[in-house]
């Protein structure tokens, strides 16, 4: 299932969706009330509280032990649009993969669902990215990556 498909299902069910709302401060209430959430908004109360907060959870995850546990790491994936066109490489013509390349390199990628234009998406795996926190990372991406992975794949 796709991030997308896991949302649409999860407001189906109930759940109220926020998107780029920082978090501020969460607490599980006594006896398994639920908890209490304070973001940049507001506060909200809600009966469970599931986190998704990919590179922000350790900051979010501190009142439980975890901070030290998790890092992150800068990871490029880029959209590339197939020669030849992209419909063999459309959701139900190709697959989700994993590809070991004669130097040991991984790349992974995806098809094109067409919820972010028209390209394949691929990404080097596990290829050492440099450590940052979600405020500190780099976002741009740079022509010399764009040719690396090119690489492989030509």
């Amino acid at each position: 299932m796709s991030v997308y498909t896991h949302l649409v299902e999860a407001e189906k069910n109930g759940a109220e969706l926020r998107f780029n709302e920082k978090v501020l401060h969460w607490e599980a209430r006594s006896a398994g009330e639920g908890v209490t959430v304070i973001t940049e908004n507001g506060r909200f109360e809600a009966g469970k509280l599931i986190i998704t907060a990919g590179p922000w959870s350790s900051q979010l995850l501190k009142n439980v032990g975890l901070e030290n546990n998790l890092e992150v790491e800068r990871q490029i994936m880029m959209f590339f649009e197939p020669i030849g066109g992209i419909e063999p490489f459309r959701v139900g013509n190709f697959p989700i993969y994993v590809w070991d390349s004669d130097d040991y390199t991984q790349l992974y990628g995806f098809p094109s669902s067409g919820l972010r234009g028209e390209g394949a998406k691929v990404a080097f795996f596990r290829k050492g990215g440099i450590r940052c926190t979600p405020e500190t990372i780099d976002r741009n991406v740079y022509e010399e990556e764009v040719n690396r992975l090119r690489h492989y794949l030509d």
